[in-house]
């Protein structure tokens, strides 16, 4: 992938159908822009490569697990890292189960110090904080 001149690469992460990505690039003037998209779920996987051929979402590759996910390989190559990882383990909606399988902020916390971007960008509920 070619990245033009002044505009910064981030990694995708918890993607999603892309609906963040996709305010990032309209809310950036389209200065940002994702090199990688870290989605699990197979059927919004297959939503950005729908995306990515309607020319909704910027070409990228798709990786299909953020725990296996090398961020460290992508240090000094990534301005930021996008995501909207799952709220239900925080939501008080939820039950709040601290061993609920969807608790991934560890690895994504691991992750930004690894892969040691300039910003990162999470929307969640306030029940996160």
């Amino acid at each position: 992938m070619v990245i033009r001149a002044g505009v910064e690469p981030y990694i995708s992460i918890c993607t999603g159908a892309g609906g963040l990505d996709l305010g990032v690039d309209r809310g950036s003037g389209g200065l940002v822009v994702p090199i990688c998209y870290v989605e699990r779920e197979i059927t919004a996987a297959a939503t950005i490569v729908k995306n990515m051929e309607r020319g909704n979402l910027a070409q990228a590759p798709v990786w299909s697990d953020l725990r296996s996910f090398d961020f460290g390989a992508w240090r000094g190559s990534v301005a930021g890292i996008v995501g909207g990882f799952p709220c239900q383990p925080y939501s008080t909606a939820g039950k709040q189960d601290p061993d609920d399988p969807r608790i991934l902020w560890p690895s994504i916390a691991e992750g930004i110090r690894s892969a040691s971007p300039r910003w990162a960008f999470f929307e969640n509920v306030a029940a996160f904080l």
